[in-house]
């Protein structure tokens, strides 16, 4: 991910924290889980010889956060974005 220049933002993603003990709507136990971001965006990797990338999300992955670069489709899109941050 170092080696890419987000060249452009097209959305941010926050899902918020789940504490321990937390049920899901559906009534089923969920994994405790911090605060996780995501970004849609467009990468540049020319300075490295790397290929560019449009609407890729840039992803925290847990346990530990790191960051990830993910392709995505509209149907996922979907269904992330209720966590999509007001613009």
């Amino acid at each position: 991910m170092a080696r890419w220049v987000v060249s452009r933002v097209h959305a941010r993603y926050t899902a918020p924290e789940v504490p321990a003990g937390a049920i899901d709507e559906r009534g089923r136990p969920v994994r405790r889980r911090f605060e996780m971001r995501a970004y849609l965006v467009d990468l540049d990797g020319e300075k490295y010889g790397l290929p560019d990338y449009l609407n890729v999300l840039v992803h925290q992955v847990p346990p530990v956060g790191w960051w990830y670069v993910k392709a995505v489709d509209g149907d996922y899109l979907e269904r992330i974005e209720r966590y999509r941050d007001p613009d």
